[in-house]
């Protein structure tokens, strides 16, 4: 994503629903203090990040807590409710979405795979301390 994006989105007094709910998703997987996700806080906190790009590329599934990932995957249950996104599903919900807003689309497909990352992770993580903990024992 382009800074040019960022700073277009950031500039939105009231964005269309896609942008910031797409927005809002992409802060609670970055944000740790998400509890209040208006518009103004995810400029402030999110969008007003020079290094948002970068962080993005390289966030660690391991700085993600359980409960930003709830939080995220309600607000993507959200925007899957909302009148405009109903029903959609895959191309359909990509193609509606990059018609609000084609850097939105891009944050959004992030956004189901950062979740999708997260599940396995929070199931493969703990066998792989396992593993090395047995390991330890062994020798």
């Amino acid at each position: 994503m382009q800074k040019e994006h960022l700073v277009e989105m950031k500039n939105l007094a009231q964005p269309p629903v896609a942008i910031r709910m797409v927005c809002t998703i992409v802060f609670h997987f970055m944000i740790k203090d998400g509890r209040d996700d208006s518009w103004d806080t995810v400029k402030v906190k999110l969008l007003n990040n020079n290094k948002l790009t970068e962080e993005l590329q390289s966030k660690d599934m391991n700085d993600i807590t359980s409960s930003q990932a709830s939080k995220a995957r309600k607000r993507i249950a959200d925007l899957r409710k909302d009148p405009d996104f109903k029903g959609l599903e895959g191309e359909e919900l990509y193609a509606k979405i990059k018609s609000k807003s084609a850097p939105t689309l891009g944050l959004f497909q992030w956004c189901e795979a950062t979740e999708e990352c997260y599940e396995i992770f929070k199931e493969v993580e703990p066998k792989r301390k396992k593993a090395a903990t047995m390991k330890v024992k062994a020798e």
